[in-house]
């Protein structure tokens, strides 16, 4: 596995956030670190992710991209499907019922779409923990192959 040193890493051109003083830091004493230990260090699941991306050959971005793509597609399509089926539902029976039921059919379609936003932000937090495990993956994977950069 590659090892990085903190010069390899601020050339990566990171944030205004990571400064050579808090890249060493991170680093903990080490002259280097694998992508392996940055996946531990403890900064943003999203900076961590774009480290990973920057520091990937062509196959592993794919590889990542393959996996992230195919988790979202799962993750967040049973929630979406969840709350539309309950505002679709809300909706019928408003048309079917009286003003009263109409305002607790809306009511429904409100609670649904609330429930949606909170399936969503709890999906995007799942999904940024399950990138770092897709990035893990991904070394995992392809450890031993040429670490050139592409």
């Amino acid at each position: 596995m590659k090892q990085l040193t903190v010069k390899d890493i601020l050339n990566l051109e990171l944030c205004k956030e990571y400064t050579e003083r808090r890249v060493t830091e991170l680093f903990s004493g080490r002259d280097t670190v694998t992508l392996a230990d940055i996946v531990q260090m403890d900064i943003p699941a999203e900076d961590i992710v774009w480290v990973a991306v920057n520091l990937f050959n062509a196959r592993q971005r794919t590889i990542f991209a393959c996996k992230c793509a195919e988790d979202a597609g799962m993750s967040t399509r049973d929630a979406t499907w969840d709350a539309t089926w309950a505002t679709a539902r809300a909706t019928w029976a408003a048309a079917r019922t009286t003003l009263a039921a109409t305002w607790a059919a809306a009511r429904a379609a409100r609670d649904a779409a609330r429930v949606t936003l909170a399936a969503r932000d709890a999906a995007r937090a799942a999904a940024e923990e399950r990138q770092l495990l897709f990035i893990c993956e991904t070394i995992l994977e392809t450890e031993g192959e040429a670490d050139e950069q592409g």
